[in-house]
């Protein structure tokens, strides 16, 4: 995804290449493809946030409460308590 940002910042420098990009961002498709990749990569940090309770539990031998505690310093910008708390409750 970086990369592509990169080609695409450097082809704006063309008139010709910035009004197809421009034109092709304005597409309800495009909104649609970045509502995915969006929900792809938050699919993707659930599972590492399971993973990451596992390895706890497994490795660490943390309960419930220490492990939400971890998880409310690493995630809780981005996620509610409640919401760690379900993930904890699912990878039992």
């Amino acid at each position: 995804m970086n990369r592509l940002n990169k080609i695409i910042k450097a082809a704006s420098k063309s008139p010709f290449i910035n009004n197809v990009i421009e034109e092709y961002t304005s597409k309800l498709e495009w909104g649609e493809i970045m509502n995915q990749i969006a929900l792809m990569r938050e699919d993707i940090r659930r599972e590492d946030i399971a993973k990451m309770i596992e390895s706890y539990r497994k490795n660490f031998e943390l309960t419930d409460e220490k492990i939400l505690l971890l998880l409310t310093q690493s995630y809780g910008d981005d996620f509610t308590k409640d919401e760690l708390q379900e993930m904890i409750e699912q990878t039992k």
